[in-house]
């Protein structure tokens, strides 16, 4: 029977056309069959020599094929796997593939092309293609599915095994090892990886402390390449603290601080942290370096601006109504967005109410802003970041602040609408829900992604 193998093997159309073929007849003819040996004198499989083994490899035309060898035994498995990523994609020269991706004019086949393996990938980030305008938002759930922004298209990111995504910083995605502590940032884009500590301090005892690895992330701001900021929730829902560290370091170097505050937001803006409490409140943050192991540190909040004051006569619960959200401006100025979510959650009638601020530390005040004139918000607890209109023709329009909320909003008002995303019109001062596709849930966590890592 295992000659048999051979010989449909080396009876194909393609092995017959080439000479150089002859080689592996010779192998297959020194191999010991029926009428040389009996049975149990035949050599294990095992014992075919590799570079047999890479000839029949390179004589078949098919991926099915390839995987029918690998099948045959561990020895072929193992072999197979090694040359299985010379595969002929992977093996056309880079000027080639520079030439196709030269012909991909939009984001996301450029990311489609990247994902097919990594020397496109190498190639799609550090080849000079053709600029494209500045790629749109994508939201991205928790399990890779994707849907970009005006036009609803679905994309699919391929996560590694065993982790889960609940959060982004830009074109970084926030991932956790599901069962695990072990959390990474990863660019789904260009594979690149920031290895992120799994614990909140130090063990008094020098081993690993349990309670140390029992906090959540809310949100992560990558400030530089080597300093990474993170807004943490520890124990009960009410402690949140703000912890930074350097890509690599085994321990945030946040303490757990209890304030009356509770943050709901944070944001990095001229070199300081800031983060805001429910209402308005703006805390600042300063980060310095440890005199002794030169490690970044966080120094405790100092409050700088109070809450803007609510309209009179608009009574609203702050606590369980209202949440605020950073973002720096396209000019770069510390902007704060309210909303508040109406009092009855059961009058689908009234609509959010949202109010633009900007940050004033001269006057030590938020001044309100009417008109956002060329940008383009798009907000969520995780991931914050202002746009440009013009900058994408007419994709996008001036004034308009886009909002993903899986929480307060969408669970306790409009839960019949089924979404978890909208569009606010700060001229008319008006709603409009996005429609997500069904294979998005809009109970499913999701973040803001904004893919620009490809050549562009």
């Amino acid at each position: 029977m295992r000659v048999l193998v051979w010989v449909r093997v080396c009876e194909s159309d393609d092995c017959r056309s080439n000479l150089p073929c002859v080689n592996l007849h010779r192998a297959i003819g020194a191999w010991p069959s029926k009428d040389t040996a009996t049975s149990s004198a035949i050599p294990p499989w095992p014992e075919l020599p590799p570079e047999v083994a890479d000839l029949i490899l390179r004589r078949l035309p098919s991926d099915t094929d390839r995987i029918r060898l690998d099948a045959v035994c561990r020895h072929w498995r193992n072999h197979v796997g090694r040359q299985i990523s010379l595969s002929r994609w992977s093996g056309l020269l880079p000027d080639l593939v520079d030439l196709v991706l030269r012909r991909l004019h939009s984001h996301s086949d450029r990311i489609r092309f990247a994902s097919v393996c990594r020397h496109w990938r190498h190639v799609a980030g550090n080849y000079s293609s053709p600029p494209l305008p500045p790629a749109l938002p994508w939201i991205c759930s928790s399990d890779g599915v994707c849907q970009s922004l005006p036009d609803g298209e679905v994309h699919c990111l391929r996560f590694r095994d065993g982790v889960s995504c609940y959060g982004s910083f830009g074109d970084w995605l926030l991932f956790k090892e599901i069962g695990r502590s072990h959390r990474f940032l990863e660019n789904p884009l260009s594979g690149a990886t920031l290895q992120l500590p799994g614990q909140l301090y130090h063990s008094r005892h020098g081993y690993s402390d349990s309670e140390s690895e029992l906090f959540d992330i809310l949100k992560v701001v990558v400030c530089s390449n080597d300093l990474i900021a993170a807004m943490i929730r520890y124990g009960d829902l009410h402690s949140n603290a703000i912890a930074c560290c350097r890509p690599g370091m085994p321990v945030w170097s946040g303490r757990r601080r209890r304030s009356g505050l509770r943050c709901q937001d944070m944001a990095f803006h001229e070199g300081n942290l800031y983060a805001v409490a429910i209402g308005g409140d703006l805390i600042v943050h300063e980060v310095t370096e440890d005199s002794e192991t030169g490690e970044p540190q966080v120094s405790p909040g100092k409050q700088v601006l109070q809450a803007p004051p609510i309209w009179d006569g608009f009574d609203v619960d702050l606590e369980n109504s209202s949440t605020c959200h950073l973002v720096i401006s396209g000019t770069g100025k510390l902007l704060l967005v309210r909303w508040f979510a109406p009092p009855n959650f059961l009058d689908s009638s009234r609509e959010l109410v949202m109010q633009v601020f900007e940050a004033n530390f001269e006057m030590e005040q938020w001044l309100e802003v009417e008109s956002l004139d060329d940008q383009v918000l798009f907000l969520s607890s995780n991931c914050s970041k202002a746009m440009s209109a013009s900058a994408h023709d007419d994709a996008l329009q001036a004034n308009k602040i886009y909002l993903i909320d899986e929480n307060t909003m969408f669970w306790k008002f409009w839960v019949e609408r089924c979404s978890s995303a909208c569009m606010y019109d700060m001229r008319s001062q008006t709603i409009e829900l996005i429609t997500l596709d069904e294979r998005m849930s809009y109970r499913l966590e999701a973040a803001w992604f904004f893919p620009s890592s490809i050549s562009s």
